[in-house]
């Protein structure tokens, strides 16, 4: 047999011992590694023998037993160079059981480390976002031949897959809407990676919110909530609904330093679009709760029905109003309420604020 390796290791000298090592006989311990490698850089692997290995270790007074982590960097360095071709032979998955085996690895301590590489190569697979079949193939050899269980094989590749479709659609909705060309695009790439989109809940959430964005600034029809149980005016349609509370402030809000008027405010969406929302959330601690409730914004007006009434607030008697984090604080004419009311809103506040400044900005025009 031709005596050369297939390990892909290369020969090094050993490093020369220091004036003190070699006073006090002391050996150089970086050198047990280093002969280690050139006995697998100069013989094929499957020669190679754990007598062999273990007659260096006793040079350095210590075992490959003793020496795991070693064993473990070693069996690490075989398996890259044997996947740098983004394949895995016959012959190299041979030459990874009897390195398992003369380097003395458990499979403990193997599972770990074969996770980590299947994990990689799944990573790169689905990076482009396309999955091909040769990919796929190689997965499932790579499974195989590291001895993956499918169960865990499936989450690493699922966590992958889900990350990459998670990056591709926060790229898609960088501007907070998505159309219906780039949601084509995302569902494609789900149904080349193997994602269901109807599974994966926090994707399925953000591309309903980004799809109703897009809607509501694109399209003149702003979305209608059905079953709302109250009786509607003429040609009144409700346009959302939430749990809600209703606050009453205990003392003077400080007074908003921008002077523009109202219609100024809407049309430049400086209240209500989603950007300029503030980051902070309105303190209960300041304000009185009135009620509890749902709220309902219809193109004609605010429904509030609490538990002890109801309250109706026609659009056109909005002077004022402050979008926060999680609600709205408001000022209404022709009331006898000395103070403003804060309406806070449990769910979904972005979208209200958006359908709140359009079913306004439609009433101002």
């Amino acid at each position: 047999m031709e005596n050369r390796s297939d390990s892909g290791f290369e020969k090094k000298d050993l490093k020369r011992r220091t004036l003190l090592q070699r006073i006090i006989g002391q050996k150089e311990v970086d050198n047990l590694t280093i002969e280690i490698t050139n006995i697998l850089a100069e013989s094929p692997v499957l020669d190679i023998t754990s007598q062999d290995l273990e007659r260096v270790c006793e040079r350095y007074n210590t075992t490959m037993f003793r020496e795991s982590l070693l064993s473990k960097t070693i069996y690490e360095q075989y398996l890259k160079y044997a996947l740098a071709d983004n394949l895995l032979t016959d012959s190299e998955i041979k030459n990874l059981t009897h390195l398992k085996y003369v380097l003395l690895l458990t499979d403990k301590q193997l599972s770990g480390i074969h996770e980590s590489f299947y994990n990689e190569y799944a990573r790169k697979a689905v990076e482009d976002g396309i999955l091909q079949q040769d990919e796929k193939d190689f997965l499932e050899r790579l499974k195989k031949a590291l001895y993956v269980p499918d169960e865990i094989a499936d989450q690493l590749y699922t966590l992958n897959a889900s990350s990459m479709l998670d990056q591709l659609i926060n790229e898609k909705v960088n501007d907070k809407m998505l159309s219906p060309k780039e949601e084509e695009e995302v569902i494609a790439v789900a149904h080349s990676l193997g994602v269901d989109l109807q599974k994966d809940l926090l994707s399925k959430i953000k591309l309903e919110k980004y799809r109703l964005y897009w809607k509501i600034q694109n399209e003149n029809k702003l979305p209608e909530v059905e079953n709302t149980q109250l009786e509607l005016g003429y040609l009144e349609k409700a346009h959302f609904k939430s749990y809600s509370n209703l606050y009453e402030y205990k003392i003077p809000p400080a007074p908003e330093v921008d002077v523009m008027s109202l219609k100024e405010k809407v049309n430049s969406g400086l209240y209500w679009k989603k950007d300029n929302l503030p980051a902070e959330s309105l303190q209960s601690q300041h304000m009185t709760l009135l009620d509890s409730g749902k709220l309902i914004v219809t193109n004609q007006r605010l429904i509030f029905e609490g538990t002890k009434q109801i309250i109706y607030v026609p659009l056109d008697q909005i002077t004022d109003f402050v979008t926060y984090k999680n609600g709205i604080r408001y000022n209404r004419a022709f009331t006898n309420v000395a103070l403003p009311l804060f309406i806070e809103i449990f769910n979904n506040t972005d979208v209200f604020a958006i359908i709140f400044g359009k079913v306004l900005l439609n009433k101002l025009m």
